[in-house]
């Protein structure tokens, strides 16, 4: 096996094949450098996860407000103690940075209030094209008294 043989064309010398055993047998045992490796990959990997979690975190935080804030805003319209402009400024109020679009329309039984609001999302922003847009439509049946 050692002896090494021409091809026919006799132009480069052909050695014979290993198997894979003998392959691997004779490959260095070095390791050196893998465990940075896996450290940076397990690093980008917990980032990432954290990434998402967080604006997840941050969305359904934004819904939640968005829609306590029109109950909040919508009842007492209902019951007759505010006015739809005072409740507006209320709604404004309570939901603060958001910038909130506030819509309202209203008939004899039921008032409809409709929050536009954009959720907060981390302080470094890796996607431009990604929208925390939250939209919530209240409905709230009026009080009478009889």
């Amino acid at each position: 096996m050692t002896a090494i043989r021409l091809e026919r064309s006799g132009a480069r010398p052909c050695v014979p094949r290993r198997s894979v055993r003998q392959r691997l047998e004779a490959a260095p045992r070095n390791e050196t450098g893998t465990g940075p490796i896996s450290a940076i990959v397990g690093v980008v990997i917990l980032f990432v996860t954290l990434f998402f979690t967080l604006q997840t975190a941050l969305l359904l935080y934004t819904r939640s407000v968005v829609t306590a804030a029109a109950f909040d805003g919508a009842r007492p319209v209902a019951t007759g103690r505010m006015s739809e402009g005072e409740a507006q400024s209320h709604v404004a109020h309570l939901l603060g940075n958001l910038t909130p679009r506030v819509s309202w329309s209203s008939d004899d039984e039921t008032v409809r209030v409709t929050v536009d609001a954009d959720a907060p999302s981390s302080s470094i922003t890796v996607m431009r094209g990604l929208s925390l847009h939250v939209k919530r439509t209240v409905v709230v049946r009026r009080e009478r008294f009889r």
